[in-house]
């Protein structure tokens, strides 16, 4: 008994030292956490006078293309027809969510604005037009190559542009237009030539530094491709991001 009460003093003194050391610490690291700002801004790790290289990093990490470019595929599904109405659907919805500036893959039916101003515009932005080929000699031998293309596989697209355009000026804009490497096109829409997937690129209207409205145009997407796919089942495809 004797011991106890000894004994009892003291330890209820250093169980109070350290409840109170602990609520010290506590109220010091909820200081801290007050104090401390939390921000996406990469220029805080540049020196404080930053050359010319080194602000143009920063700006295009915060609002370039690379920063606000989203590459997304649609893969598996049943067949390549599924997949492309699939991308047409969700294309269709991102763009009317006015959340992108650009939304491509591969649907010209977007593009008929476009096409109708180069081909009004086509003598202007023809490479192929030189003060020759008004001549009468260069005026044949252009219509004379424009009828021979009427045998080609392209023939068809030729053929409704003929009386109209009869030395192929849109023809040769729309060529020169063709990447080298354009994607494969499939049912209207680009595909990839390695595995069964419908692709897309999209760059957001938001900066690549506002992380709430990037997470706002992701979702986005997400919902698209949920409302494009309601009800296919086991055979829908998925969204890759």
């Amino acid at each position: 008994m004797t011991t106890l009460q000894a004994g009892g003093p003291p330890s209820w003194r250093r169980r109070a030292v350290v409840l109170v050391a602990w609520l010290l610490v506590l109220l010091c690291g909820a200081v801290v956490i007050a104090r401390t700002q939390i921000g996406a801004d990469l220029s805080a790790f540049l020196p404080k006078s930053p050359d010319l290289r080194q602000r143009v990093l920063i700006e295009q990490l915060q609002s370039g293309v690379a920063s606000r470019t989203l590459m997304l595929g649609i893969e598996g599904g049943s067949s390549a027809e599924q997949r492309a109405t699939v991308s047409r659907a969700v294309g269709k919805a991102m763009r009317e969510s006015q959340l992108f500036d650009l939304i491509q893959n591969g649907d010209v039916g977007d593009w008929s604005e476009a096409g109708t101003w180069v081909f009004q515009h086509r003598y202007q932005l023809s490479p192929g037009v030189t003060p020759g080929q008004f001549t009468a000699a260069g005026l044949r031998d252009a219509i004379n190559e424009t009828l021979s293309m009427l045998g080609t596989p392209a023939g068809n697209v030729i053929k409704p542009f003929l009386d109209r355009d009869p030395t192929g000026e849109t023809q040769r804009i729309a060529m020169e237009l063709v990447p080298a490497s354009a994607p494969r096109s499939e049912d209207g829409v680009w595909m990839s030539r390695t595995a069964p997937r419908a692709l897309m690129i999209a760059t957001t209207r938001a900066a690549g530094s506002d992380l709430d409205a990037q997470a706002i145009a992701i979702a986005k997407v997400h919902a698209a491709f949920e409302a494009a796919t309601q009800g296919m089942g086991e055979a829908r495809p998925v969204l890759l991001l």
